[in-house]
């Protein structure tokens, strides 16, 4: 990515995908200063506004977070990660209902979507839903066998169902991801 943005200096796809590479490293200020450079390239780049608000949601800063996925919203409508990441704010905030439709209006976009289950799980999880949130784990599993986070989540609801080998399988598969 880094040589592509040397050679094409003027498309702002290249610092934001080096962006996403800063933020899985936990670096938010090196993804935060590439993405402030995908903006000045391209101001209405709507994943841009999405992605920033995923690293404010990581620092608790909410209000900050909902304000840039309003924005990214009026930029593009149709873009599951920013429903996705309005329901993660929700759910930071306690508000299961909203969370969930949220993922679904992110679901309704791309079905395909692992992480969209997955938070639906999330959702029941919280509320210890157990069966729902089962349900809606296993189908992040369909979509993507490898879904550490959702293994992982399996894990707790076998522990909250008593099924401790179930558990003990997940939490060793959540870590062999």
């Amino acid at each position: 990515w880094t040589k592509g943005g040397d050679l094409f200096p003027k498309s702002a796809e290249f610092p934001y995908n080096l962006s996403r590479v800063a933020y899985q490293r936990g670096d938010f200020a090196q993804a935060r200063a590439l993405l402030e450079k995908a903006k000045q390239l391209k101001p209405e780049y709507a994943e841009v506004f999405t992605n920033e608000a995923a690293i404010d949601l990581d620092q608790d800063h909410l209000d900050e977070a909902e304000t840039l996925l309003k924005h990214s919203l009026s930029l593009d409508p149709e873009l599951a990660e920013t429903f996705f990441n309005l329901g993660n704010l929700k759910l930071k905030r306690g508000e299961f209902v909203s969370a969930g439709e949220y993922y679904q209006k992110g679901l309704q976009i791309n079905p395909d979507d692992p992480d969209g289950y997955y938070y639906q799980g999330v959702v029941y999880l919280r509320q210890e839903e157990w069966v729902k949130a089962r349900k809606w784990l296993e189908a992040a599993l369909e979509k993507n066998p490898s879904h550490a986070d959702a293994l992982y989540n399996l894990g707790k609801v076998s522990i909250e169902t008593e099924d401790y080998d179930g558990a003990m399988k997940y939490f060793q598969e959540s870590l062999n991801f």
